[in-house]
């Protein structure tokens, strides 16, 4: 009998120290309140990350590619515009043959791209716009290339990617900079946000380029038989501006 009531006392204080320690895990263990509380902001931080490793998206137009598509408000770019033709070498064709090999160039560099033709979507947004573009003159003898920034940029970047531009153009393609730039290409339409719907957002920072003179036998043959260099040299002037912007911020 002695036995037996110390063993009932075991069991009795067993049980006690059992429903002791169930108290103090529950006590030590989160709430499911507070690891909801926690959730949003776990949320926020992945965001934040995926935010920063977005790539930056580059727009790339083929000037006067599709140019029968424009809409009514350039309907004389769209009757008159098609771009040049000299011995059969059609403008477009080496506009759009040279950005195909752009993009696939940034494309290798980790960069989002979109080849565009003549009919930008009303206020297209990217963080850089291009335009590729060739140009022609009476006078054969005429030679070089051109860039320039657009002039409706908010951001007051364009000048600065037309020049990056230029210095790597000028050192591969060994063309000089014809210093005859136009407000047709500073004011470029798909620039001009405050007159046409066909035309980018101005938050990007935008450049137009003349890759060289279609009627200039030298200029053609580069732009038809030499197009990855052409490719290359511009991809390098926007890596170039990039990672200057980067070391500024």
């Amino acid at each position: 009998m002695y036995l037996d009531k110390r063993l009932g006392i075991f069991i009795l204080f067993c049980f006690i120290a059992a429903i002791g320690a169930f108290f103090a895990l529950s006590k030590n263990s989160p709430t499911p309140a507070l690891v909801e509380n926690q959730t949003p902001e776990v949320k926020g931080a992945t965001a934040n990350v995926e935010a920063q490793q977005k790539p930056l998206k580059i727009g790339i137009q083929a000037g006067h590619w599709k140019n029968n598509e424009l809409p009514n408000e350039l309907k004389n770019l769209r009757l008159y515009g098609g771009g040049g033709d000299v011995n059969g070498v059609l403008e477009w064709k080496v506009n759009l043959a040279v950005a195909n090999k752009l993009a696939e160039t940034l494309r290798e560099k980790g960069f989002e791209v979109d080849v565009i033709p003549a009919t930008i979507p009303d206020g297209y947004k990217s963080d850089i716009f291009i335009s590729l573009h060739a140009d022609g003159n009476n006078d054969t003898s005429v030679s070089g290339y051109k860039t320039a920034g657009s002039a409706f940029d908010e951001t007051d970047k364009s000048n600065k990617l037309s020049e990056e531009i230029s210095k790597e153009y000028k050192k591969a393609t060994k063309l000089d900079f014809d210093p005859n730039v136009t407000s047709d290409m500073t004011q470029y339409y798909g620039f001009n946000y405050v007159k046409f719907h066909t035309s980018i957002d101005p938050s990007a920072a935008a450049a137009i380029i003349e890759m060289g003179f279609l009627t200039n036998t030298h200029d053609r043959n580069m732009m038809t038989k030499d197009q990855d260099t052409i490719a290359d040299a511009i991809a390098q002037g926007i890596s170039n501006f990039i990672s200057n912007q980067d070391q500024q911020e």
